[in-house]
């Protein structure tokens, strides 16, 4: 009922007032806060229904289990082995002759002795523990453990959204970013094995997050919490080991830290690995600390007098390599062969050090090239590509353009980490995976930051097109004529 009409109607009003339910303020407020939880939890529970979703109709089906069971091997294959050492006899190291994938597939597990565990320092320990554990609660079934890993990657989910939501940018923005990100088509790929990579980007998420909260109110358990996630980083993926010091040196020249809490930060990170760099030391009565026995052969890939004619984007981490000339490695541990390879890469920079630049420049090409240089089939190949192009093309505008605030500085702490890691060693499409999550927060902030743009631009020429809009006052000439 029109509200004049129920002014001059008192019989209007009354009944108005008898058809309307009666809702007390603190019903009305509650009745808001609920339908304003429902709108924020819409989103996540769509991206974590997709995230879920593909994984189930890619992995879950017989014929999708059975490819994923027989694509075990090489790292993955590796993981597994040292996840069930640690599950059966709590030492990290590789079974002799006894294949756990076997094992897994008929559950029949036969009794392994300790005399039969080669210790090694070649994986970092974090995935293999962490697949450790997956392996007890799922009674080392195969099936069950593929779905520990897809909570895992809805964990992911849940920690990705509540960064969007500190971020600056409008709700359609957040929504298209947390819907991209939960549909990668890189994270499905690597989801159905059981490689490291997902776990990566699990905790390159949690330490994003754990800064943002950080530097929106400082307080010493949250530096806490961001020096560890920072150390248990380094011991999931020694390849992004300068991402925490990468993360602290950006938000201290952004003058989000101070630099002393910084450094103590750094410290805790440092304090966090030192445990696993004495066990090494020890296990090879070394006096050189070492994070991963495999870092030598990965420098000697990078630099090597093959690389500029072999290296491709997509297979640098399988280049064939040799070590020193005056090394027998079938005589030396994995420790020496690791300083082998690492001699034979300081030995090649020494002679051939003209190459330099170029080598540098091809890593950073490699580093940044959105496109496999080696062909590459299948949709989920296809999405990847087109996410690469989609995020060079954002990151490139989010830097240029300064756009972004916080969520510039963690593409660009990142990206700087991934950059000198590649520029060390060797880039290549499957390290570079745990960026996705930065590409995507990039792609959201130039989206919104270009619709921002737009809609100002086009509401200005709206305005000035408006009836009544002031004419642009003349200036008037010395001779009192308007030219």
């Amino acid at each position: 009922m029109p509200s004049d009409l129920r002014q001059t109607n008192p019989v209007g009003t009354c009944l108005h007032e008898i058809g309307r339910p009666s809702l007390d303020g603190a019903s009305a407020r509650r009745l808001q806060n609920a339908s304003t939880a429902l709108l924020a939890v819409a989103p996540l529970l769509l991206a974590l229904l997709l995230n879920f979703g593909l994984r189930y109709i890619h992995l879950f089906t017989r014929a999708g289990f059975q490819s994923a069971v027989e694509a075990i091997g090489g790292d993955a294959g590796d993981y597994l082995e040292k996840a069930y050492t640690i599950s059966e006899l709590h030492a990290f190291g590789s079974p002799i002759d006894f294949d756990v994938k076997q094992a897994l597939i008929t559950k029949q597990r036969p009794p392994i002795h300790t005399d039969r565990i080669q210790a090694d320092a070649v994986r970092p320990p974090l995935w293999p523990s962490v697949l450790a554990v997956l392996m007890k609660l799922s009674t080392y079934d195969l099936r069950h453990m593929f779905y520990g890993r897809c909570l895992l990657d809805s964990v992911t989910v849940v920690l990705f959204y509540q960064i969007l939501l500190m971020l600056q940018m409008s709700g359609w923005a957040r929504f298209l970013a947390l819907q991209l990100f939960a549909i990668h088509p890189a994270w499905l790929i690597y989801s159905v094995t059981f490689l490291s990579e997902p776990f990566t980007l699990l905790l390159h998420v949690a330490l994003g997050l754990s800064l943002l909260k950080l530097t929106a109110a400082w307080s010493p358990w949250r530096a806490g919490v961001v020096g560890a996630i920072g150390g248990l980083v380094i011991l999931e993926h020694p390849y992004y080991v300068f991402l925490p010091f990468t993360f602290l040196a950006i938000f201290t020249l952004a003058k989000r830290i101070p630099p002393r809490r910084a450094a103590c930060i750094a410290c805790l990170s440092a304090l966090i690995v030192t445990p696993w760099l004495i066990r090494n030391m020890m296990l090879f009565k070394s006096s050189v600390p070492i994070l991963t026995a495999s870092f030598g052969k990965l420098l000697a890939r990078g630099w090597n007098p093959n690389f500029l004619e072999l290296y491709r984007n997509t297979t640098g981490d399988l280049m064939r390599v040799e070590a020193s000339s005056n090394a027998d490695l079938t005589l030396l541990n994995q420790q020496q062969r690791s300083a082998a390879y690492q001699r034979a890469a300081v030995d090649f920079i020494r002679t051939d050090w003209r190459v330099v630049p170029a080598i540098v420049a091809r890593k950073l090409v490699g580093a940044v090239t959105p496109v496999p240089e080696t062909p590459r089939h299948g949709i989920l190949e296809w999405g990847r590509t087109l996410y690469q192009i989609c995020s060079i093309l954002a990151v490139t505008l989010l830097i240029w353009r300064g756009w972004g605030g916080h969520g510039r500085l963690l593409v660009i702490g990142a990206y700087s980490a991934y950059l000198i890691m590649s520029v060390l060693t060797v880039p290549t499409i499957r390290y570079r995976f745990p960026l996705v999550w930065v590409e995507v927060i990039g792609i959201a902030i130039a989206c919104n930051s270009v619709a921002g743009k737009l809609l100002s631009s086009t509401g200005t020429r709206s305005e000035r097109e408006a009836p009544g809009y002031p004419a642009r006052t003349a200036k008037l000439q010395p001779g009192g004529e308007t030219p």
